[in-house]
């Protein structure tokens, strides 16, 4: 009779229902709870996203693989801070604002008013994360989400604050001008971790510039941002590189590197004599003049315009071996011209109007003005030649528009004076991938002085105050500090208010804060502590930091990781986080970024609307592996198979076992057998792989070897194997092993898959149990339940068992028909002694015999095998045929209570006919217990052919 209802194909709707037992009962909370009175400890640093929309793929794909870290970390029994967090400043915000305000630049903003745009953007900043948090727990993701950090908030600013002050006491804070990247549209500085790069076509330019006391001498330079020209000051040429001088027809000189000298003149179609030939070195110094210098108003410059020398930023791979050098307008200008005293100079705005100074280009548009630029070298016949040159150009994160670089006076933090430090703390830290730990080695080796400040509205305000009349500076590091200072007791940590707090100075004058806010980087680089209230309370962060876990995209290096190890070097000399896991982007099909414009986004609620929410879950865990991956919908069929052969695995062990979770841990060996131990100890393998996985983040090797155990070891091996015992003597011993295996395995996969875990675990739990699978603990393997020996002689039976198959095909002997005897010959005889009964089943067999010889007599078919030779006795006499016909009635019988769509527990009659009676009496116990049928009436008048006899049959409810 079935022990337990049969449970319908998990669903949906089943899978609300969860949902709703979670929320009346409480359960999120009540392990959060459970979690709280643990002593090891375990913090998840949220990386916070914008709360600026519904959620999409990518952040799908990353709450939930922080969800699967911080359940398996709950459930092995850690006091896990699991505290979410939404970035709320920066310029992505204020775009937005702007965009519905009808906005295109700052102005407007000051004719709106500063204060009313701040509220706007405030609300605008919070509008969404009561959507994002219910959007997030929709996908039965386990947050404390009515607890979540802000950036906008005063204690998170004060952190900021705190951080800022402690770079300014080690020295790191400075003043300086410095060729930075500057968006023209959002008319501010974008750090070097915010620039993305997009191609595009730019007219680049082969350009003479005139050799001083010697103007039929020319220097011959290649650029591709000839609005830099006005700007430049100098000419960078390497020391060892071979310059040739070359005589054309017109009796110019041209002078550039050798190797460069035939590519130009092969496109200009000109020709030339080489005059001499003589090293870099040797042009040091050889002074030269800008070719637009009489359309410009530059101020009188003793040290421009001459030949410098760098190994490092000159190469023959593009251009002439002559590199245009402009201080103001490039970080390695700037290098190599401020080392060699040349002057920086950069007549260009914020808002990429080019100054004064420019002359007959001034007011105009950097790039706009490279046509006229280029026009006014023909005219003064410099010009050598031009083409369109397609190259990577830095684009503004925001709002996409091409990048300046431009010297602007900034606040910056000296990240070059902890370098060497960061570097080796990032030794320490645990990159998941491991090849990831490179990537971020790479970056921070390449990495300069981070400008920090931002000429903007909305963000951390920066807390610098100046005195207006000796100039000296004061950097407050806490609200209650500013409080202090300016006696001020009620303020708003934010522009236009906090710009109106004057503080005294020691000369006697006021000082004013500088108008800037903080570059929102620096926000989320204090997360760590600041998310754990720190430095304003010191418990939660002396419990808990570092965090023990990281996880965000690949895109991270440059943004959140980087700007947490800057401040966390400087404010700690420790990293802020010990183990970091990296995952890729979603992309389309034709691995392409999903966006709208390109109509190829698929939503987390369209997969969760065909499927279920832990579908979605077990593709993400399962596909994630730190590299960008395609989203492609037939991989949701191999999903669906595994769900589906779990739910029916456990439907069979309750219909036809006594499951009993509560006491599954109570196996008793001597009653089990082969089949039952090997299943016990590839489990407890499984655990090992499953919790290594969890602790050392690849997720998705945890789903596949899941996968594999459900799929292959227990429902197509051990339960092929059971159901003979299921129903007989042995049923406990089966019912035990069931029991032990399924509560270990709901607990191995309640992270990845949490609803259909819970469901499962309310229909097989006994009440003295947890009340949900997630209030238990992870199971840990017991080695001394793993035998690998059994399992490896288990594996090598799988693919005997495979081999018997073949022959039978060959044979025409179909698997359901009983043979006497599988004899396997080989040099031991015991290569497979622990599984002959279970072999013999596999291959339905009476018994397997391992021998060192071939037998002498009998009819056998013969296959090799691995060193062995396997004889399957193929003879068969009149009590063997008969038990094949009855084979065949009872194959028959239950292919017509599913035809009746008939439930394994509800009884049917049978009605029979056969030619042969004895044989119907003969066996009719047995197939009325074996169908679960009751004879109803027996006849002798054939009606179909069955090997023999004939029989005829109906199944009635």
């Amino acid at each position: 009779m079935p022990k337990k209802k049969l449970l319908e194909e998990f669903n949906l709707e089943k899978e609300e229902a969860v949902r709703r037992f979670w929320k009346k009962e409480g359960i999120p909370e009540k392990a959060r709870l459970l979690s709280q009175k643990q002593k090891k400890t375990y913090y998840f640093m949220d990386g916070p996203p914008y709360a600026t929309g519904h959620i999409h793929m990518g952040t799908a794909l990353n709450k939930i693989l922080k969800d699967i870290a911080i359940r398996s970390r709950r459930m092995q029994g850690y006091n896990v801070f699991d505290r979410p967090g939404y970035d709320c400043h920066g310029l992505p915000t204020e775009k937005k604002v702007e965009e519905k305000l009808g906005f295109s630049n700052k102005q407007q903003i000051e004719e709106y008013g500063v204060g009313k745009f701040i509220e706007q953007c405030r609300h605008f900043a919070t509008e969404f994360i009561e959507v994002m948090n219910q959007e997030f727990d929709n996908l039965g993701v386990w947050m404390d989400w009515q607890n979540p950090y802000l950036t906008l908030s005063d204690d998170y600013i004060e952190a900021i604050w705190w951080s800022f002050k402690k770079a300014d006491e080690q020295g790191l804070l400075y003043k300086g001008l410095y060729p930075v990247h500057v968006c023209p549209r959002c008319e501010t500085v974008v750090s070097f971790n915010e620039i993305e790069y997009a191609k595009q076509a730019d007219e680049s330019i082969f350009v003479k510039f005139p050799v001083l006391e010697n103007e039929s001498t020319f220097f011959v330079i290649w650029t591709t941002t000839p609005w830099t020209l006005p700007g430049n000051t100098g000419i960078m040429a390497h020391p060892g590189f071979d310059y040739a001088f070359a005589k054309l027809s017109n009796g110019e000189t041209w002078i550039l590197a050798e190797k460069k000298v035939q590519g130009l003149m092969d496109a200009i179609e000109a020709g030339y004599a080489i005059e001499k030939v003589v090293k870099g070195k040797e042009l040091e110094g050889m002074g030269y003049k800008n070719p637009l210098q009489k359309n410009l108003k530059l101020p009188e410059m003793p040290n421009a315009y001459r030949v410098i020398m760098s190994e490092r930023y000159v190469n023959l791979e593009e251009g002439t071996g002559l590199v245009h050098c402009a201080p103001g307008h490039g970080k390695e200008d700037f290098d190599a011209g401020t080392k060699a005293g040349l002057p920086a100079i950069s007549p260009v705005e914020m808002n990429g109007t080019l100054k004064e100074e420019a002359g007959k280009y001034a007011g105009k548009k950097c790039r706009e003005v490279d046509k006229e630029i280029i026009a006014d070298l023909e005219f003064a016949g410099v010009l050598v030649f031009k083409h369109s040159y397609t190259h990577d150009y830095p684009i503004c994160w925001r709002c996409k528009t091409p990048l300046l670089m431009v010297s602007v006076e900034q606040w910056f933090l000296k990240i070059r004076g902890i370098q060497e430090k960061m570097l080796e703390l990032n030794k320490a830290v645990k990159w998941h991938p491991e090849w990831m730990m490179d990537r971020m080695q790479n970056w921070l080796q390449s990495i300069s002085d981070w400008p920090v400040s931002r000429a903007r509205y909305w963000g951390a305000p920066l807390p610098i105050w100046i005195c207006e009349n000796c100039g000296s500076k004061k950097v407050v590091g806490s609200k209650k500090e500013l409080q202090l200072l300016s006696k001020e007791k009620n303020f708003d940590m934010h522009k236009p208010g906090i710009d109106n707090i004057k503080l005294p100075c020691s000369c006697g004058g006021k000082m004013k804060r500088v108008p800037e806010i903080l570059d929102v980087w620096f926000d989320s680089g204090v997360s760590s502590w600041a998310a754990l209230g720190y430095p304003g309370e010191e418990k939660l962060f002396s419990q808990f930091w570092p965090a023990d876990f990281n996880l965000e995209g690949s895109d991270q290096f440059r943004g959140w990781w980087n700007s947490q190890l800057i401040l966390s070097t400087i404010c700690f000399e420790k990293a802020p986080f010990k183990d970091v896991l990296v995952h890729g982007i979603v992309l389309d099909l034709e691995k392409k970024k999903m966006s709208k414009s390109l109509g190829n986004i698929v939503q987390p609620k369209d997969i969760i609307e065909k499927y279920n929410r832990d579908y979605l879950r077990h593709y993400l865990a399962g596909t994630s592996r730190g590299e960008d991956f395609a989203f492609t919908w037939d991989v949701f069929q191999d999903i669906q198979r595994f769900f589906n052969t779990l739910w029916n695995t456990y439907n069979y062990a309750a219909i036809y076992l006594d499951l009993d979770l509560q006491k599954a841990e109570k196996t008793g060996s001597k009653t089990l057998a082969a089949e039952d131990e090997w299943i016990i100890s590839k489990v407890n393998s499984l655990n090992e792989t499953v919790l290594d996985s969890y602790n050392n983040y690849s997720f998705f090797r945890a789903t596949a070897a899941i996968e594999e155990f459900v799929v292959e070891e227990l429902s197509r091996t051990y339960i092929k194997l059971i159901r003979e015992r299921a129903a007989g003597k042995d049923s406990l011993a089966v019912s035990k092993t069931m029991s032990y295996v399924i509560k270990r395995l709901l607990g191995m996969l309640a992270p990845i898959a949490p609803h259909i875990t819970e469901y499962l675990y309310q229909h097989c739990k006994s009440e003295k149990m947890p009340l949900s699978v997630h209030l238990l603990e992870m199971p840990l393997p017991d080695e001394k339940k793993i035998d690998k020996k059994l399992e490896q002689q288990f594996e090598k039976s799988k693919a005997v068992t495979q081999t018997v198959l073949s022959i039978r095909e060959e044979q025409k002997l179909r698997l359901r028909w009983p043979l006497k005897e599988l004899i396997i010959v080989s040099k031991t005889g015991k290569e497979l002694s622990k599984v002959k009964k279970a072999l013999a089943s596999s291959c339905n067999v009476q018994k397997v015999l391992l021998e060192k010889k071939k037998p002498r007599k009998g009819k056998y078919a013969e296959k090799e095998f691995e060193g062995m030779q396997l004889l399957l006795n193929i003879e068969a006499d009149e009590a063997l045929k008969e038990n094949w016909e009855l084979q065949e009635v009872r194959r028959r019988v239950q292919d017509l209570r599913k035809q009746a769509k008939l439930m394994p527990g509800e009884k049917a009659k049978l009605r029979i006919a056969c030619s042969d009676e004895k044989f119907l009496q003969k066996y009719r116990k047995e197939i009325e217990e074996s169908t679960n049928t009751a004879f109803a009436e027996t006849r002798k008048k054939p009606e179909e052919k069955l090997i023999e006899r004939k029989f005829a049959m109906q199944v009635e409810k």
